[in-house]
């Protein structure tokens, strides 16, 4: 009877262990689809950024979550911190987000270039409005919605 208990914990560790694994291991369900790379990516992301003035975007993978780009926007600030944001940008749609807020970011240049970049990859309307649905992993705190 304790080996069987024994054995059967064993069971749930390795089933923990094989799924975080091929959670790690695994491609992107949506890999097969066009995206843009990440110098458009961090074009697009920059346009956002910039409101703080002049920033550096480093890009900043997350590993948990590889659809999205991420960036780390830094500027010069001598009176507090450097860090200026973070922002993910949706590699089949060109979708901006401000990771900090987990909000969805929107001007009439980006609007523009999304529809481009829909046009470019053939990807259908319904498919493109599928792909909008996915959102990055935020750094929300408890009072953002």
């Amino acid at each position: 009877m304790k080996r069987t208990r024994r054995f059967r914990g064993f069971l749930g560790v390795w089933a923990l262990l094989c799924g975080i694994a091929t959670a790690f291991t695994a491609p992107a369900q949506d890999a097969t689809l066009p995206r843009i790379g990440a110098d458009q990516a961090r074009g697009l992301a920059r346009e956002f950024a910039n409101a703080h003035g002049t920033v550096e975007l480093t890009e900043s993978p997350r590993p948990l979550d590889r659809d999205f780009f991420y960036f780390a926007a830094t500027w010069s600030n001598p009176v507090g911190s450097p860090m200026a944001g973070y922002y993910a940008v949706n590699p089949w749609t060109g979708d901006v987000w401000d990771v900090n807020a987990c909000k969805r970011l929107e001007s009439g240049r980006l609007r523009r270039e999304r529809e481009d970049i829909r046009r470019r990859s053939g990807i259908s309307k319904d498919a493109y409005s599928e792909l909008r649905k996915k959102k990055p992993l935020c750094i929300e705190s408890k009072g953002h919605k």
